[in-house]
């Protein structure tokens, strides 16, 4: 936890769907998870960032609580970054898919 410890820099990666690979890379038990992962190793912003990403939020921890035997964190964010066109990659109900983006219909007069 000390990854996250008051006044530390951390990044929130929202991964697109084409990333389960690294999503199941960095849920499973194993001693390097960037292994094999594209990413921009900490550098003036204090956490390492992965490449490909459909969002990135970049935050500062302002608290840490104890909830039974988790900890909530609560980050400001500083920056947000956008891939545009970008599904998200989402687990639901013990399995990955991802979400359908709507069709804007043009308005005509």
């Amino acid at each position: 936890m000390a990854h996250f410890a008051v006044g530390r820099e951390h990044a929130i990666h929202v991964l697109s769907e084409d990333q389960e690979g690294v999503a199941r890379q960095f849920a499973s038990p194993q001693a390097d998870r960037f292994a094999g992962i594209d990413y921009q190793p900490p550098g003036d912003f204090g956490a390492p960032l992965i490449e490909g990403c459909c969002a990135r939020f970049y935050c500062v921890t302002e608290s840490v609580l104890p909830a039974g035997d988790h900890q909530i964190i609560l980050a400001r964010v500083l920056r947000y970054e956008t891939a545009p066109a970008a599904a998200p990659l989402l687990f639901v109900r013990g399995g990955f898919a991802t979400a359908a983006m709507p069709v804007l219909a043009s308005a005509t007069a």
